[in-house]
């Protein structure tokens, strides 16, 4: 028969012998244990990359923030000097400017005539522009704002002496520098320090002749100090709020990627016990197809073997089907396999198993019956399929039938391979005896 070959090529594709596996991880332990794994590793992938992604845009923010900072500050530093340089250029193009003397005010001792009377008896001294500039300095201090120092490596005033850092700074613009800054800290305060250098133009050899200078020499410099300990403040603490800010959504982030990997866990899940029904039922009828129909024939016989209990079989074919294809079509033929299909599904007991074998064949598993009870079983299911099959393109009084053999499970039995073969003998007798009718293979 048919079924037999069938039954042949598919045993080099499954290992249905007793002792044999049925099938790698049937429980899905295996296969669930690895889907757990990949989701894992995807949301942590998803984690890391999302955490790199927000560390990479929050140092950028802190990067750009303190580069801006201290842009701001050299700016600001340049600005200053640059006031400084207008204000003594404007005193040095009047040779000076001339203030009202008093207690308080002092004549500049490196001048040799730096006082001027009045007709009316007061007197005017001379304010230079170093002068000004440290008198500037000293109100400007006091009122807490910006400090500059007029310095030199070879000072008139030993007032403009340099420290350490000026020092440094005049070296380094006698070596063609033209700017330098830093911070540097009082106590808890912060200050910013700016330093560039002073040319010698013709009003300053006034008083710096004698000391060699020519114009265009660097004679010095001027430092400004201002503090910036507030700004700092301010981008310390908008840093703390970026922090915060990339903290909750990262947090977020991460929560809607959650909630998005575990609805699409659950849409793939969906999708795969889908397609774990389509991968064992047969499409056209509804039932298991072949393959995991004759797995769980070998589970059940594993089973009935280990427990001692009956098991039996229903090997169907339909009769003259080749015929109902040839002269009413594939699509009547395919509306009779689903009709078939259905009766089946009806006739037997939830536990037990049907399916398509191929073409018009069907197969049914039977536990805990007798060879009797298998025999009554499929004597209904010939009748049902002899009075409910219709094919609304055949004439009146057209019948469908079917050959049904059936065996049950022996002692002798080392597979289901035996008891198929003998419940297709029995078919095939019943086709050779007439068809449309049932045939029951007994066992010693």
């Amino acid at each position: 028969m048919k079924l037999n070959r069938r039954w042949r090529s598919l045993k080099g594709g499954l290992s249905l012998k007793t002792g044999g596996s049925i099938s790698p991880a049937a429980d899905g332990t295996r296969p669930r244990y690895k889907e757990l794994r990949f989701y894992r590793a995807f949301a942590i992938s998803i984690a890391i990359t999302l955490g790199l992604s927000l560390a990479a845009i929050f140092i950028g923010i802190a990067v750009q923030g303190h580069s801006l900072i201290r842009e701001e500050l050299l700016a600001r530093a340049r600005a200053h000097f640059n006031f400084i340089l207008i204000t003594r250029k404007w005193n040095s193009n009047y040779g000076g400017v001339f203030v009202l003397k008093t207690e308080s005010v002092e004549s500049n001792p490196f001048l040799e005539n730096p006082d001027l009377s009045t007709n009316d008896g007061r007197v005017l001294t001379n304010r230079t522009p170093e002068i000004m500039t440290r008198e500037i300095s000293r109100t400007a201090e006091s009122a807490g704002g910006v400090k500059f120092h007029l310095t030199s490596l070879n000072p008139l005033n030993p007032e403009n002496l340099p420290d350490e850092w000026e020092a440094r700074a005049l070296r380094l613009f006698e070596s063609g520098v033209l700017e330098t800054f830093d911070d540097y800290r009082e106590g808890k305060k912060l200050f910013y320090r700016y330093m560039a250098p002073l040319r010698v133009e013709k009003s300053c050899l006034i008083c710096h002749a004698k000391q060699g200078y020519r114009v265009g020499d660097i004679r010095g410099g001027i430092s400004i100090g201002f503090e910036f300990g507030s700004t700092q403040e301010k981008l310390t603490h908008n840093i703390i709020s970026i922090s915060i800010a990339a903290l909750l959504t990262g947090f977020l982030l991460f929560g809607m990627i959650t909630i998005y990997v575990l609805r699409l866990k659950r849409q793939l899940d969906k999708a795969g016990r889908q397609l774990q029904i389509m991968a064992r039922t047969d499409i056209l009828t509804g039932l298991w197809n072949r393959g995991h129909l004759l797995e769980r024939f070998s589970e059940e016989f594993l089973r009935a073997r280990r427990q001692a209990r009956p098991l039996g079989c229903l090997v169907l074919d339909l009769d003259h089907f080749k015929s109902v294809n040839d002269r009413f079509g594939h699509p009547a033929g395919d509306r009779v396999l689903r009709q078939v299909g259905a009766i089946l599904a009806a006739e037997v007991r939830k536990y037990d198993i049907v399916g398509r074998i191929g073409g018009e064949e069907f197969l049914i598993v039977v536990t805990e019956a007798p060879l009797v009870s298998l025999v009554d079983l499929a004597e209904r299911i010939r009748v049902a399929v002899e009075k409910g099959i219709r094919i609304e393109e055949a004439p009146e009084g057209f019948t469908m039938t079917v050959s049904i053999g059936v065996a049950d499970m022996s002692a002798a039995d080392a597979n289901i391979d035996a008891i198929i073969k003998r419940a297709d003998d029995a078919l095939y007798r019943a086709k050779k005896e007439g068809r449309n009718r049932v045939i029951g293979s007994w066992t010693p």
